[in-house]
Parts: C-alpha cells; sequence; structure tokens
C-alpha cells in the first residue's frame, strides 16, 4: 500500500497522526543526511514487521511511502497505536 505523509522533523517522538491535510509522520531526526528519512522506514518497519521504503520525496517534507504487504485495517491499527 502506498501513503502520501507530510514529515515534521525534530520532534519529541516518533507518531503518526491523520489530520485534516492527511498522513502526518513525526521525527525526532533532524532532515539531514537522510536521518528522518532512515528514522521513517525503520520504525515502520518494526511497527508493521513489513518491509517499508519511500518512494519519492527523500528530500521533501513529502513523501510517498510503501508498505508492501499491508491492508487498510492493519493501517488503521498503526494510527490508533502510533498518537
Amino acid at each position: 500500500m502506498m501513503l502520501e505523509a507530510r514529515v515534521k522533523t525534530n520532534q519529541p517522538g516518533f507518531s503518526i497522526k491523520m489530520t485534516g491535510l492527511g498522513i502526518e509522520i513525526r521525527v525526532k531526526s533532524a532532515p539531514q543526511d537522510g536521518k528522518a528519512n532512515t528514522e521513517i522506514v525503520k520504525e515502520l518497519r518494526r511497527l508493521t514487521g513489513k518491509d517499508a521504503r519511500i518512494l519519492s520525496g527523500l528530500k521533501s517534507k513529502k513523501k510517498v511511502i510503501e508498505i508492501a504487504g499491508i491492508n487498510g485495517q492493519e493501517l488503521e491499527a498503526l494510527y490508533e497505536s502510533c498518537h
């Protein structure tokens, strides 16, 4: 499943929220040397147990992320567990 998300860096912790504008991912890491991107992929893999990767937006706050083999119900559970 592919997700479009807006990323906020330098936050107190990792979280995923649904907002009026869509999916928002907050990460602790700074947006330098790919650290924030690495944190996103690592945390999504940890939380879902599935492969995750950033398809586009490696240098942008707006990203398209793919989580392999996740369905809508699992995605909803992910949102609920991360805020």
